[in-house]
């Protein structure tokens, strides 16, 4: 899971660089100003409000890039099993979260 993850953050850093975003503009649209400060950003923030679209855009690449990938390297079989076996992974982890406060 561990490499999985790491192999999208590789694609999607690669279509951030390509849409022109900068990195703290891409934090303030993910998760906002708290994230980009639990990122290590300074305030104050540009307000990157007006590139929601371009932010949006490379979301879906980095999705189409993956399912590319994991296409590539996996029947349809697999791919369904590494979907299962990812959903009870997550429920997993979820059910031995703290709860969040």
């Amino acid at each position: 899971m561990f490499v999985l993850r790491e192999l999208r953050a590789a694609v999607h850093f690669c279509a951030l660089a390509l849409s022109g975003l900068s990195p703290v503009e891409a934090h303030m649209l993910n998760h906002g100003p708290d994230y980009a400060a639990f990122m290590g950003w300074q305030p104050p923030y540009a307000d990157a409000g007006d590139k929601k679209d371009r932010y949006d855009a490379v979301e879906q690449a980095t999705d189409r890039r993956m399912a590319e990938i994991i296409g590539a390297a996996l029947d349809d079989e697999e791919t369904h099993e590494l979907a299962r076996l990812s959903t009870a992974a997550l429920g997993c982890l979820k059910a031995d979260a703290p709860p969040a406060g």
